[in-house]
Parts: C-alpha cells; structure tokens; sequence
C-alpha cells in the first residue's frame, strides 16, 4: 500500500497559514481551494503557534496577524453601521425630521436597537400594468363581449427538433 502523505513546501505552509490567520479565510474554504485533508492546514497553524511560543521574532509576526484580522473585523462592522446610517438619515429625511447621523447613532446605541431593512415592493394599483409592451404584430386585442378573445405571453417556443425559438 502506498503512503497517501504529501510534502508540502514550507513557504506554501507559511501562506496557507497566513491566509487563515492574516486575511481571516476559514479552514474549510482554503482545505477546498487548494485540496488540502481536513486536518492539514490545522495541525500547520498549530506549529506555528507552538513556534510563536518558542521564537520571538514569529511571535511578533503572529501578534501582527491577531490585531490584522481584529482590525478587519472591526472595519466590517463600521461599514456596515455606516451602511445603516445612511438609510436611517433618509428614513427620517423623508419625514421631514432633522437630526445628524451621530445623533441617530447615539440614540440607537443608547437603546441598543439593530436594523432590518426590508426592501419594498413596488407599488401596485388595480387595472395599472406595471410593464406595456408595444403591439408588435399589429394584433386587435379589444373585445365586444367578455371571453371573446384571450391572449397569453410566452418567453420561449420548443421546435419539433426540441431548440428554443
């Protein structure tokens, strides 16, 4: 039986590593990418935190990591409170109410409130099309009675050959 144990470049080991802790990848979608085992890139962040530990210069450069996803996670979160804040000053522009961004921010940290925004669907009145199309063929579509005449409209056609007109 042969071994199934790869060797793996110490500089590959080192980016796969880096990729984890300095970008914030998860283990799973690097083991994907690159068709790494389960526990591969694993037991490599494992050495080198055991090697963190022992020799100070990869110390520091493991500390740089820490603070490198810590500030990326931080900066995700900020966006997307900015993102917020940015509907909410239209939110209360279009009520006429005038308050700063800051000050909306203050108030809902103050409540501890979140946001959900839920996109709005189009407005709808009875007997409006939302979409005419122009009468192409030429075709009469008025009727003297009801049920006299019917219509429907088709994205696609099947040939006899089965392609799509």
């Amino acid at each position: 039986m042969a071994s199934t144990n790869k060797r793996y470049e110490p500089e590959f080991k080192k980016q796969m590593v880096r990729l984890v802790l300095e970008e914030g990848r998860t283990i799973a979608s690097v083991n994907k990418e690159y068709n790494l085992g389960e526990g591969t890139v694993r037991s490599w962040i494992r050495q080198f935190e055991e090697e963190c530990e022992k020799n100070p210069e990869t110390s520091e450069k493991g500390e740089l990591y820490e603070e490198n996803r810590r500030l990326r996670k931080k900066l995700e979160e900020m966006e997307k409170e900015n993102r917020f804040l940015k509907k909410a000053a239209i939110f209360l522009r279009r009520r006429e109410i005038s308050l700063s961004t800051t000050t909306v921010l203050k108030y809902m940290r103050e409540l501890k409130l979140r946001s959900v925004v839920v996109p709005k669907k189009p407005e709808y009145h009875k007997g409006d099309c939302r979409k005419k199309f122009d009468n192409l063929f030429g075709q009469d579509f008025t009727a003297s009675k009801p049920n006299e005449k019917w219509c429907t409209d088709f994205t696609y056609l099947y040939l006899a050959d089965g392609a799509k007109l």
